[in-house]
This record gives structure tokens, C-alpha cells and sequence, in this order.
């Protein structure tokens, strides 16, 4: 019987204390690399070793404190695979499935990113969420020599499409059509990028991530005229930290706080300093080359503020080097509106810059991270 009280579910009081704050839209990045599922016969020597020290105690990590970049298959999915070892293609198809489970192969940030946005999507806070990231599996954790099959790698699902795995398989079927996957880009400038082309008129957003690496990702969503709403800079470990008090779960606390705190988990220690060098790259002036070639995939008027940005302030002087480094005169693309110039001299700009400094290998957008 009822004592009369009217009975809060644990997720509408989470869902209270946001205060009736909604986002229309909630962006979330993934953090590679997708991880080969192996057998323990099929590690090497070293691998061996990392995977015994690992398990011993997770939470520790690996010797060096790091989790590991693969995973070793265990129980009954174990068992599937030797089963089997006689029929190539049916363990071939199997294998391909099981590397298609998001809990199995995302890293534990990646894990905690996703369910942190799939609560978010489930409490009404949003309801879209743009997940992005592509797949890479990093063929140095694969076995030596490297035992997945080639199908293995070229089927690789990407981070943003195991992401939305994690959250449907946690959270129920109708989060699916919620969910816009963005499956192309591999490093956080693509991100932002891949983003715009399947989202156009995106002007304002939220996003959910760990906190190391928040603030690169509100300066490029400023760099990209992506407005972050009020309260919308959402700490993924403090989301599932609210829903854990709710639900008294102590000991998954703990598991996020260790994992956050740089002192006891040495792989967040490293993530916050490579995140604070990329952060450094963003916004130092003499560093513009880092960046400036991935605004050539950008439409015309985002790409007018960036102009806009560089032509009043600091960057002024080095973008003008850049460009000319690229073959560019500054001038001839500040002193008038980009959509007054004709489409030769647009398609010069893009080329030019493109060819200079966009993708890795690229000469002068190496020199401008040097001493990173």
C-alpha cells in the first residue's frame, strides 16, 4: 500500500536537478582507438604480461598505469571463437561481430562518455545527440604477428557507431532515432568539421566529455560560430557520479574518481597534458598553421569569422606569414567579404590552404607544432 507519498523515480529526481534545463542539441567525441578483441593464445609475450598486470587490479591499469589498447576475449565469447577454428568463415563472421560490441572494444573513457550522454538523451535533457569519431584498431595491440584478419580491419566500426552501441543496449531501442552518427573524422579538428557537413545550420550546442578535454573543445566550437549554451559544458564523470548518489552506488564513485584524478591514475595525467598541448596549439598565435588548413571544408561565412578572427587580433601577423607561406596574400582575402570574391580566387584559397596544412605529414603545419 501507499503511505500516501507520491514516489520519485531516482532518474526524475536527476532529471529535477538539472533544473528544467534543456539543450537542443548535445555533441559528443569519442576517444580512440576502437580495441581488437584476441584470444589469450594469440598474444604476444608482452602483451602477456600487460594483460596479467592489468588484471590483477583494472583499476591500476597495466604496468605503466595505462589500460590496455586490446582486449582479450574471455568466457563464453571465448569459447564461440575456438569452437569455431575449423570453419573460417563462420569464425570470421563472428569475430566481425563481436568487434561490433561497443562495450567489448571502447576504452573506459570512451565507455563513460557514452554513458554519460545516453543518461543524458534518457532523461529528456536532449533529444539529439551527434556522436562522433571514427574507427581505428591500432595493429600494434593485434597479436604478433597480427591475428585479426584483414576483414577485421577493414570492417571496423567507428567510435561514434559503438558509442551509440553502448547507449541503446543500456538505455532501450527508441534512443536510436535520436542518435546522428558522425563516423569519418580522426582528430578532434575533424570532429568539429564532419559535424558541420552533416549538421549545416548548427549554430548552438552542449557537449558532454571528460573534463580534460573540455576546454579544446569549447575553443573550437567558438573557432567554428558554434554557440555553447548555458550550462552546456557537461563534465561526463559528474553525470553518472549524480546518478550513482541517487542510487547510493559508492563503490562506482570511487571508480570515477579514480579515474579522474591525475595523481592515482597515471593515463589521465597524460591525457590532461596532451590535451593541454593540443589546447596550446589552438590558441597560440604563432601555431595558426596547426589549424588553418581544416577551415577550407567550412561554408563561406564560417569561414569569414575565422578570417574575421585572424585579421583583428593577434594572429593577424602570423596568418599573414601563413598564408604566404601557402602562397597567399592575406590581403587580397581581408579586404573585402569573402562572398564578394570571384570563385577562382574561393577555390585558390581552399586549394592553397588545404594543400598546405591540412592532414598529418603536411611541412608547415609539422614546423607549427614543433617544441609541443
Amino acid at each position: 500500500m501507499s503511505d500516501g507519498k507520491q514516489e520519485t523515480s531516482p532518474y526524475q529526481e536527476q532529471k529535477e536537478s538539472f533544473g528544467g534545463r534543456t539543450f537542443d542539441t548535445i555533441l559528443v567525441f569519442g576517444h580512440a582507438p576502437i580495441k581488437p578483441l584476441l584470444l589469450e593464445e594469440e598474444l604476444t609475450p608482452s602483451q602477456r604480461e600487460e594483460w596479467k598486470s592489468f588484471t590483477t587490479n583494472p583499476l591500476q591499469g597495466n604496468q605503466d598505469g595505462f589500460e590496455p589498447e586490446f582486449r582479450v576475449l574471455e568466457g563464453m565469447h571465448a569459447q564461440e571463437l575456438r569452437v569455431l577454428q575449423g570453419k573460417p568463415q563462420l569464425l570470421l563472421a563472428r569475430r566481425i561481430e563481436l568487434q561490433h560490441i561497443g562495450r567489448l572494444v571502447l576504452n573506459r573513457v570512451s565507455r563513460v562518455n557514452a554513458l554519460s550522454a545516453g543518461l543524458a538523451l534518457y532523461l529528456g535533457v536532449t533529444d539529439k545527440l551527434i556522436l562522433s569519431g571514427a574507427g581505428t584498431i591500432p595493429r600494434k595491440a593485434s597479436g604478433d604477428p597480427v591475428n585479426l584478419p584483414k576483414e577485421v580491419f577493414d570492417q571496423t566500426p567507428s567510435e561514434a557507431e559503438m558509442m551509440k552501441d553502448v547507449i541503446v543496449r543500456r538505455f532501450g531501442d527508441d534512443m536510436s532515432r535520436k542518435i546522428i552518427i558522425e563516423g569519418n573524422s580522426v582528430n578532434t579538428l575533424e570532429n568539429f568539421v564532419q559535424i558541420l557537413k552533416l549538421e549545416p545550420q548548427l549554430t548552438k550546442a552542449a557537449i558532454i566529455a571528460p573534463a580534460f578535454h573540455l576546454e579544446r573543445l569549447l575553443t573550437l566550437a567558438r573557432l567554428h560560430s558554434i554557440a555553447i549554451e548555458p550550462f552546456g559544458s557537461i563534465k561526463d564523470a559528474d553525470l553518472l557520479k549524480d546518478r550513482a548518489a541517487i542510487r547510493n552506488k559508492q563503490a562506482y564513485t570511487a571508480i570515477l574518481d579514480h579515474m579522474n584524478d591525475p595523481k592515482l591514475n597515471p593515463e589521465q595525467a597524460f591525457r590532461i597534458t596532451s590535451d593541454n598541448k593540443w589546447h596550446e596549439a589552438l590558441i597560440q598565435p604563432q601555431r595558426v598553421g596547426y589549424w588553418l588548413g581544416y577551415i577550407t571544408e567550412l561554408d563561406i561565412d564560417r569561414m569569414q569569422n575565422i578570417v574575421d578572427l585572424l585579421k583583428s587580433t593577434d594572429f593577424y601577423e602570423p596568418a599573414k606569414d601563413a598564408f604566404l607561406a601557402a602562397g597567399l596574400d592575406f590581403s587580397e582575402y581581408t579586404e573585402q567579404k569573402l562572398r564578394d570574391l570571384s570563385d577562382a580566387q574561393m577555390i585558390k584559397l581552399r586549394t592553397k590552404l588545404k594543400e598546405a596544412y591540412h592532414g598529418k605529414g603536411k611541412p608547415l603545419r609539422e614546423k607549427a607544432v614543433e617544441g609541443l
